[in-house]
């Protein structure tokens, strides 16, 4: 799936968990898990937004959204 030009996808892995990747041309790919395919989305949707914005680089992204759970 693509969401503001980045790609991404949202696959449910085979412990019933959602996996949740952003991938980046530069190779700096990130990961996630959750609980459903709609949180998993949305966890991937804001990482974008994050990088898009240029807000933030996407160790801060990732760190931010480990302190959130």
């Amino acid at each position: 799936m693509v969401y503001r030009g980045v790609e991404y996808a949202v696959v449910q892995t085979i412990s019933k968990q959602w996996r949740w990747s952003v991938t980046r041309d530069n190779g700096n790919d990130k990961v996630g898990f959750c609980t459903n395919r709609e949180t998993a989305s949305a966890r991937a949707k804001r990482v974008i937004d994050r990088i898009v914005g240029g807000r933030n680089s996407i160790d801060e992204i990732m760190a931010l959204d480990e302190k959130a759970r």
